[in-house]
């Protein structure tokens, strides 16, 4: 995404691994500008899915137990 003085740069891999928790989408963003910029990242299930586990760095960030 175009942002004043660069860009920030996003990659986005999915898959899933045998014994994982199931599929996984893994989105990074890079900031290859020279200033600090702040992005709103917003998820949602796809129709029949769920959202089970939301984390950054792998720190567990909305634990959800149930169904919202």
């Amino acid at each position: 995404m175009r942002v004043s003085g660069g860009d920030v740069g996003a990659t986005t891999w999915a898959g899933q691994a045998d014994g994982s928790a199931g599929p996984a989408v893994v989105v990074e963003l890079a900031n290859e500008t020279p200033v600090p910029v702040a992005v709103a990242v917003t998820v949602q299930a796809a129709a029949g899915g769920q959202i089970r586990r939301l984390a950054v760095d792998g720190r567990r960030l909305l634990p959800m137990e149930r169904q919202p």
